[in-house]
């Protein structure tokens, strides 16, 4: 419940704006602000964006049989959390997670009990389906509660195609740190 202007084009599921998930503009990586996320022990806060909607989400669109990779920092605050997992998946509009052409989940699960006080990037590869559910959206969950009073921050997500290196080969996806990288 709740609106904040940091979550413009997201859609809050669970949680409270200024008691389970705020901006923050402290304990930042890169840029003005990032989230922090307040543990209660108890809420599994989860906001969520919808592609190919601009007005409710993102006018970004996915394609079938593609690889995305999707790439964010985290760090705690100074003491670390007994407990608290981060799960980021594409989703349909019920919720239920999208699977890939092999039926595998489009998931990635962080243990945030293993964050240290610095920003770390944590990435995810998505690969979309032969058919894509009419709504998908790139979902962000808490599927453990994060101990009460421990903070945790997210910034400098971002989300895009990965290239195939070479026929028949891996993909690959670059993401900017905080440090340009100039030749």
């Amino acid at each position: 419940t709740g609106t904040a202007n940091f979550l413009n084009n997201w859609q809050l599921v669970t949680g409270t704006v200024g008691v389970n998930i705020s901006e923050e503009t402290s304990a930042v990586y890169d840029g003005t602000a990032a989230i922090r996320l307040t543990g209660d022990g108890s809420t599994f806060v989860r906001w969520r964006q919808v592609f190919d909607d601009s007005t409710n989400g993102t006018g970004a669109s996915l394609d079938t049989f593609t690889q995305y990779a999707m790439n964010v920092y985290l760090r705690r605050d100074g003491i670390q959390a007994g407990a608290g997992t981060l799960q980021i998946s594409l989703t349909d509009a019920a919720g239920n997670n999208v699977r890939d052409a092999g039926s595998n989940l489009n998931v990635k699960t962080i243990d945030l009990t293993q964050l240290t006080v610095n920003y770390t990037p944590y990435n995810v590869a998505f690969n979309t389906p032969a058919i894509l559910p009419s709504s998908v959206y790139l979902d962000f969950q808490l599927t453990v509660p994060i101990t009460a009073n421990r903070q945790i921050y997210l910034d400098k997500a971002g989300m895009g195609l990965m290239s195939l290196c070479y026929a028949s080969g891996t993909y690959l996806a670059n993401f900017a740190g905080k440090v340009p990288f100039l030749i």
